[in-house]
């Protein structure tokens, strides 16, 4: 059986609704577009502070 670490979805009333619950929940539960800008900003700010 597959595992996952995070469980992405745009759509809003579930993404709220998981929240909810998300002490219960054994799966990271986020918006795409919100968690796509959390990855790649850490390798921005590299980029920023080695002057590239």
């Amino acid at each position: 059986m597959g595992e996952a670490d995070i469980f992405l979805t745009a759509d809003d009333r579930l993404f709220r609704k998981a929240k909810q619950f998300q002490n219960i929940l054994k799966i990271e539960v986020e918006n795409p577009t919100i968690w796509l800008m959390n990855i790649l900003q850490p390798e921005e700010e590299n980029n920023e502070t080695d002057g590239n």
